[in-house]
């Protein structure tokens, strides 16, 4: 079964605790921020909380990016020093080379051939909407897992059940986090659901908001980008995409896992520290200290009932 990096597995003072398997966003840009988050929180707990599994992100200006333009400033050869840093603490980094308008001829590209053997590894993967880069980077680069991209803009279950044989990983598109009833038809041991969607549910736009990005990107590699393309339902419908339709609670997240979904997804590298930072909190910090402490408060204390909090009829 795929796992990027760690997986999930929580030990402290004897117990263990499998929990969630978490690929966050902004791995390049909150490189130094990501690390510190880790490091106070192991330093406060006194234990690995295992809360980052993996990380995902792409240094700027190269051809096969998509889904969003990069904002991490940095060269190729420091990105390959922060993914190799990642590797080295046991977390995974996924490249989000998710451009939905490769050709055969944008393959050869020199760079991000280059990035891929640069951070190959069996830690790492490569998020994808292209079947012509998945079948490049299963030849070329064997160790990397592939992932597909939200990018596809699929909702039809004939393209996820033909997706988890030819993928590592299957990344679910939003508008099907609720779905229950299509989830259970899948192998949810190898879904990725985003938990902070920002989009509009059922956007008519979406796909050719992702084409636009990709077509900027392959017209303009190796330049950073001063501007990110507008939301073309925000013009159109005069509202803004922060609504929370996709946003997904702790209650909708705790019903994916009942269904044997593990792994989940943050976004948030187009956004600022602050705000991902927040959404860390939320997610993956504060859920898992409850889960603990629950842990802690059944095994610790068996005489006490686990319903209402009173003590068992004698």
């Amino acid at each position: 079964m795929y796992v990027s990096g760690k997986s999930g597995v929580r030990r402290g003072g004897g117990v263990t605790i499998i929990g969630k398997v978490w690929n966050v966003s902004g791995g390049l840009v909150f490189c130094h921020e990501i690390l510190r988050f880790i490091d106070e929180r192991k330093h406060y707990y006194a234990m690995d909380l295992g809360l980052i599994s993996s990380v995902y992100d792409a240094p700027g200006g190269l051809a096969w990016e998509g889904g969003r333009v990069a904002t991490a400033r940095i060269s190729l050869e420091e990105a390959v020093r922060r993914v190799k840093t990642y590797n080295e603490r046991g977390i995974g980094f996924n490249i989000p080379f998710s451009n939905v308008l490769l050709t055969e001829r944008d393959l050869e590209d020199e760079y991000c051939n280059w990035f891929l053997e640069q951070c190959q590894s069996e830690q790492n993967g490569v998020i994808v909407a292209s079947d012509l880069l998945r079948n490049r980077v299963r030849k070329n680069y064997p160790a990397y897992r592939l992932i597909t991209s939200i990018c596809f803009c699929r909702t039809d279950l004939k393209f996820y059940l033909k997706a988890q044989d030819e993928y590592d990983l299957v990344v679910l598109h939003p508008d099907l986090n609720r779905d229950l009833k299509f989830i259970s038809q899948l192998d949810t041991s190898r879904l990725e659901v985003l938990v902070n969607e920002d989009c509009f549910y059922l956007c008519p736009n979406r796909l050719q908001h992702y084409k636009n990005i990709s077509e900027i990107i392959l017209s303009n590699q190796r330049v950073f980008y001063k501007e990110r393309p507008g939301c073309l339902s925000e013009v159109m419908f005069e509202r803004n995409r922060f609504g929370g339709e996709l946003l997904l609670s702790q209650g909708d997240i705790d019903r994916l896992e009942a269904l044997g979904v593990r792994h989940f997804k943050l976004q948030g590298r187009q956004e600022s520290w602050d705000y991902m930072h927040g959404e860390l909190g939320k997610y993956i910090e504060q859920p898992t200290i409850r889960k603990i402490l629950k842990h802690y408060t059944q095994t610790r204390s068996p005489h006490l009932s686990t319903e209402k909090g009173t003590y068992p009829q004698k």
